[in-house]
């Protein structure tokens, strides 16, 4: 299996994300909206380096499925110190004092297992839905 050259519906989710990302910045601290705009901005990264490197085609369904899984579980790691980073970034903008609570802080690190294997299950499921619409083809 190849990665797609063009992966669909990806223009317009990045468009969305603009909008998201105008609107979120105007609006008060919220808990699950910066975890909202950190695991929307840290897929959509993804999907738009693995779209620009084109990878080598992976022959096993396994590797296929693998590559997207470990995708999902880096992006999962990653999460919260992205997410942490909207929160400076939020908290620095709207210079009144913190955002954001110190529980809901140590809350985001607290699920970061959690993230992980979230993010490992979204990678899998995008790589299944991946290989039935290229075997449909």
């Amino acid at each position: 299996m190849r990665l797609p050259d063009y992966i669909p519906g990806l223009r317009p989710a990045t468009i969305l994300w603009a909008i998201y990302g105008a609107i979120w910045i105007a609006l008060e601290g919220d808990y699950l909206q910066v975890v909202l705009i950190g695991s929307w901005t840290s897929w959509l990264a993804a999907l738009h380096l693995v779209q620009q490197w084109q990878l080598k085609p992976l022959s096993l369904p396994l590797a296929w499925l693998g590559f997207w899984s470990l995708l999902g579980a880096i992006l999962g790691a990653l999460l919260p110190i992205i997410v942490f980073a909207f929160m400076s970034i939020k908290t620095g903008l709207h210079a009144h004092g913190p955002e954001f609570t110190s529980q809901e802080i140590a809350r985001l690190w607290a699920q970061w297992p959690l993230s992980i294997g979230a993010n490992f299950l979204l990678g899998l499921a995008a790589g299944l839905l991946a290989a039935a619409f290229r075997k449909r083809r």
